[in-house]
């Protein structure tokens, strides 16, 4: 959904470094522990990983609370991660086309709309929103991308695969399958602007963990 912020600008000015894109669960939402805490305020029961979740309630269960999640205030409510505003106001001023991806059903419209008004109360900005189940979608859609940001190594391996450079926003435990050399570890939004000031190349050049 193009157009769905307040930063109006030239189509030309908002591609002159290129795309890049953002996940939005568990890198501005705070994901998994915000779903988490709801699974413990709905049934009770607190888990310390998805993991132990998944293996703790039935599949029936899970689904729905998942579905019950996307569409309750408690999501809709969240306080997003330290810093999300500063970078995306950061890469808009730096003449990168923002792209927000999210795996939120792309048919429920009120949803979408929801996670527009949520994202634009808390100052996040971006040029395009896209709802994917796929992150392939994502190089298809924006096939000048030149890098990407994720919170989970799987996803960060896929379209890392795919030639892309991606930023993955450390998560403790996550990385037990190895990462694919486009993948760069960092701890916060500001490791990933000193790198982007350094210019072309310096990603590479980051301390990997």
């Amino acid at each position: 959904m193009p157009g769905a912020h307040n930063v109006m600008r030239e189509e030309s000015e908002a591609r002159s470094r290129g795309v890049c894109y953002c996940d939005l669960d568990g890198v501005f939402a705070p994901y998994p522990e915000c779903w988490l805490e709801f699974i413990e305020v709905r049934t009770g029961r607190a888990f310390g990983s998805l993991d132990e979740a998944k293996q703790g309630i039935s599949y029936a269960d899970y689904v729905r609370l998942k579905n019950e999640y996307r569409s309750s205030e408690f999501k809709y409510s969240l306080t997003p991660r330290a810093g999300s505003p500063e970078f995306t106001r950061f890469l808009i001023q730096e003449g990168w086309f923002v792209g927000i991806v999210t795996t939120r059903p792309a048919g429920h419209r009120q949803l979408l709309i929801r996670t527009i008004r949520w994202l634009e109360r808390n100052g996040i900005v971006f040029d395009d929103i896209l709802f994917c189940d796929n992150k392939v979608e994502v190089v298809a859609r924006y096939p000048e991308l030149v890098f990407g940001v994720e919170d989970e190594a799987s996803e960060a391996n896929a379209v890392a695969n795919l030639g892309y450079r991606i930023f993955l926003l450390s998560n403790p435990g996550d990385t037990r399958g190895g990462l694919h050399h486009n993948v760069t570890v960092v701890r916060s939004f500001e490791d990933i602007m000193e790198v982007l000031k350094r210019g072309p190349g310096a990603h590479e050049n980051l301390h990997r963990q």
